[in-house]
C-alpha cells in the first residue's frame, strides 16, 4: 500500500507542474476556476505526502521529501518537524501541543482584519520570512553543534537543501506568474490554498472546544489518542479523501500508529484498530465532514469572534477595529511575517 501511495504521489507531482505550465502557456485550456481548484487540491495532496514523510525514518530521500509539507504555504517543516512528532503526537491537545497555537497570534487581530492581515502575514512568510528562519536554524545548528541536532552534516544537509529548494520553488512560481502577467490567478490560488490548508491543519482535532483537554496521568495513551482525534471525510471515499484532506482522513489510526508510512496504510489497518477499541469500550464515532461540519465550526470560532483584547476589555465593534492598539497589532503582525516570526 505504501508503494501505491508513493506512485500516486509521483503522478500528482507531475500534475502539479503540468497544471501551472498549461496555465502559463495556454490559459484558455486552464480557466481560472479550474486552475485554482487544481492547485488547492494538488498542494494539499503533496503536503499530505510531506506529512507522512516526516513520520518515516529520516534517512535517504525522506530527509528531502518531508519538505513537501511546506507546499500549502502553512508551515516550515524544518522548524515544525520535531514539534509535530515529539509534542503534537505524544501530547495531543495538551498545553504543549504545538497545534493549539495555529491561531494564537491571529486571535490578537480584530475579527474583520483577520483574514486580510493574516493572508499578508503568510505572504511575507512565503516571500522572505521562511528563508530567514532557515538561515536562523542553520546558524543555531552551527552554534550548538550539528551532532546535537542532526548527528552529522551529511544527515543535516538534505534537510536544509530540501527546505531551501521548496522556498526557491514557491518564490519562483510567484515570479514566473508575475512576469507572465498572470499574478492575480497565482494570488487567488495562494489565498485559497492557504486558508483551506490552515483549517485542515486543525480540523482533525477539536482545539476550538475549550473543554477538551489532553491526557492526564493514569489515562491509557491509546484511548486518549482515539478520543482526541477526528477522522475526516470530504467526498466519502477514504482513498480519495486521504489526499483531499492532506493525509488527515484516517486520523485516529495515524495517532495510534504514527510511524506508518502512508495514508493508505492507515486505511487498511483501520478495521483492526476499530475492533481493538471496542474491546476497551471506546466508541468508534463516524468520520466528520470537513466541509459540512468542521469548516463551519472553525470559521465561527476563529474568523467571526472578537479579538482577545476586545473580549478581555469588553470592547464593541468600533473600538475593537479602530483603537490604536488594534492598528498597531495588525501592522506588527504583517511585519512579523516578512521577518520570519510566527513561522511555526
Amino acid at each position: 500500500m505504501d508503494t501505491l501511495f508513493n506512485a500516486i504521489v509521483a503522478v500528482l507531482a507531475v500534475g502539479y507542474f503540468a497544471v501551472q505550465g498549461v496555465r502559463l502557456v495556454e490559459p484558455s485550456w486552464m480557466p481560472l476556476w479550474a486552475f485554482v481548484i487544481a492547485m488547492v487540491l494538488l498542494r494539499s495532496s503533496l503536503a499530505g505526502f510531506g506529512h507522512y514523510a516526516l513520520h518515516r525514518a529520516q534517512r535517504g530521500l525522506n530527509r528531502v521529501f518531508n519538505n513537501a509539507f511546506d507546499l500549502n504555504y502553512v508551515a516550515l517543516s524544518l522548524v515544525t518537524a520535531d514539534g509535530h512528532t515529539l509534542l503534537h503526537h505524544p501530547y495531543t491537545q495538551s498545553e504543549v501541543d504545538i497545534k493549539k497555537n495555529v491561531f494564537t497570534m491571529m486571535m490578537r487581530l480584530p475579527w474583520l482584519y483577520r483574514v486580510p492581515v493574516h493572508t499578508i502575514h503568510k505572504f511575507g512568510h512565503m516571500l522572505s520570512g521562511m528563508a530567514i528562519r532557515i538561515v536562523d536554524v542553520f546558524r543555531i545548528t552551527r552554534k550548538v553543534g550539528v551532532e546535537e541536532s542532526y548527528g552529522s552534516w551529511r544527515a543535516a544537509l538534505p534537510h536544509f537543501l530540501g527546505s531551501a529548494g521548496v522556498r526557491l520553488l514557491l518564490v519562483s512560481e510567484l515570479v514566473v506568474f508575475a512576469i507572465a502577467g498572470d499574478f492575480w490567478p497565482w494570488a487567488l490560488q495562494f489565498v485559497a490554498t492557504l486558508w483551506v490548508s490552515t483549517f485542515l491543519v486543525v480540523a482533525s482535532h477539536e482545539f476550538e472546544d475549550d473543554t477538551q483537554g489532553g491526557a492526564v496521568n493514569g489515562e491509557d495513551w491509546g484511548i486518549d489518542q482515539l478520543e482526541h482525534a477526528n477522522d475526516l471525510t470530504v467526498i466519502g471515499n477514504r482513498y480519495v479523501d486521504c489526499f483531499l484532506s492532506a493525509g488527515l482522513s484516517s486520523h485516529r489510526v495515524h495517532h495510534v500508529l504514527p510511524f506508518q508510512r502512508s495514508g493508505f496504510a492507515n486505511i487498511v489497518t483501520e478495521d483492526v484498530l476499530r475492533e481493538e477499541a471496542a474491546k476497551f469500550g471506546v466508541e468508534w464515532l463516524p468520520a466528520k465532514g470537513f466541509i459540512t461540519d468542521r469548516l463551519p465550526r472553525l470559521c465561527r470560532k476563529y474568523l467571526l469572534t472578537p479579538s482577545r483584547q476586545a473580549k478581555e476589555r469588553h470592547w464593541g465593534f468600533v473600538r475593537e477595529h479602530c483603537s490604536p492598539a488594534a492598528l498597531k497589532a495588525s501592522a506588527s503582525y504583517v511585519v512579523a511575517g516578512f521577518v520570519g516570526i510566527g513561522s511555526v
